[in-house]
């Protein structure tokens, strides 16, 4: 499983990287977990990169699945009818141990590494 965080907001400003940080996550495993827990925001272009990387992920026998999005965020998903895609999740760091000091993999998620990719919004 891979691990993608991202901080500020998911929008034209990130968008390419972010493609490219899902892009080496689903390389690695088709299975990868969006941490939101520090995204307020994502715009239209950044909602039509996880959706694309989530059918990505899915074509390959994985899942996209995000972690603690913010109401906005949420709010979005609903709007846009994709709040069946992306079910709510609790915050990453009650959901699963993905802070900065483990990498191991939830019980019951799989076994071996995770790999985490940050991607920071430079505002």
């Amino acid at each position: 499983m891979s691990l993608v965080r991202v901080a500020g907001d998911v929008d034209t400003g990130v968008v390419a990287e972010l493609r490219a940080a899902l892009e080496t996550a689903l390389a690695e495993h088709p299975r990868i977990i969006m941490d939101l827990t520090r995204a307020a925001t994502i715009d239209s272009v950044g909602l039509g990169t996880v959706v694309r990387a989530r059918q990505a992920a899915r074509r390959r026998g994985g899942d996209l699945l995000l972690a603690a999005p913010s109401r906005f965020v949420q709010t979005v998903l609903h709007t846009m009818r994709l709040d069946g895609a992306f079910p709510p999740s609790t915050p990453c760091h009650k959901r699963c141990p993905l802070r900065a000091q483990s990498r191991r993999l939830l019980p019951g998620v799989g076994h071996g590494r995770m790999r985490t990719v940050d991607v920071t919004a430079a505002h």
